[in-house]
């Protein structure tokens, strides 16, 4: 195993051990000792945080912000993953509505920081995720096809996601140290939730002249956010346009037999 670098050796000593060791340029500082003024278009000039943003990160209200929204997306994918065999994480949704919930809720005087807000999508996936690592969606229903069928009670599947938990919590370390820091693979999910993270909770460096560009990037994602809602409001009273059927359209009609439609 090769030896951590500076960067991953002060990652540990902040006790940032989540998914976030992995996007390091969420929490990058800007070096002041540059020789030129970085563009907005460069890596460097990046919108960065203090100290002050990055404490504190595990805290209560995050731990409970997150129970608060996973609950939530559990139900969602209960419902979801019976019908599809799958579920959403959620990291995104998470993190949007986490923000939202503490940033401009009257009440909470103390900033809401990023790792703050890693904390909360963490958790967040964690309880969302539930139907599908606790084999709810496929193994326990898969359970009920056999002949005999093998139905389980409550304390059975009680014990059966605790075992669950045990292994997934003791198995993560190691298998995160392989696949982030040793191998570095790249995660789809947890960057773009480590890009939306990094827009929410920055600030523009008026030495850069980012103003405007950062205006830009909160106007794409309330834009996406806008469409979206209204795409689902439209679906709500017109139910043709909840299930566009697109591969029928392109000529793959079998998409729409098993019902991937939009």
């Amino acid at each position: 195993v090769r030896p951590r670098n500076k960067l991953e050796l002060k990652m540990e000593q902040n006790g940032y051990r989540m998914f976030m060791g992995s996007h390091p340029h969420v929490i990058g500082r800007h070096d002041s000792s540059d020789e030129a003024t970085p563009s907005c278009a460069t890596e460097s000039s990046k919108p960065t945080f203090t100290d002050k943003d990055a404490k504190p990160q595990l805290t209560a209200r995050a731990a409970f912000g997150g129970l608060l929204v996973g609950t939530l997306l559990c139900f969602t994918n209960m419902h979801f993953g019976l019908q599809t065999g799958w579920v959403t994480m959620g990291s995104i949704q998470a993190a949007v509505v986490g923000f939202i919930m503490f940033r401009f809720c009257p009440g909470h005087t103390k900033q809401f920081g990023p790792r703050e807000n890693v904390a909360l999508q963490t958790v967040s996936v964690a309880t969302a995720t539930m139907p599908l690592a606790g084999g709810f969606v496929g193994i326990v229903p898969a359970l009920g096809l056999l002949e005999p069928a093998v139905k389980l009670s409550l304390w059975q599947r009680f014990i059966w996601c605790a075992a669950l938990t045990y292994f997934g919590v003791f198995l993560a370390v190691p298998l995160r140290r392989q696949t982030i820091l040793v191998e570095k693979l790249p995660f789809p999910s947890g960057t773009a939730t480590a890009r939306l993270i990094e827009l929410l909770h920055a600030r523009p460096d008026a030495a850069t002249d980012c103003s405007e560009d950062w205006r830009a990037r909160w106007r794409c994602l309330l834009w996406a956010l806008a469409a979206s809602f209204l795409l689902a409001l439209a679906g709500f009273f017109l139910p043709a346009l909840a299930n566009l059927k697109i591969g029928s359209w392109v000529g793959l009609p079998a998409l729409t037999t098993w019902h991937w439609t939009l």
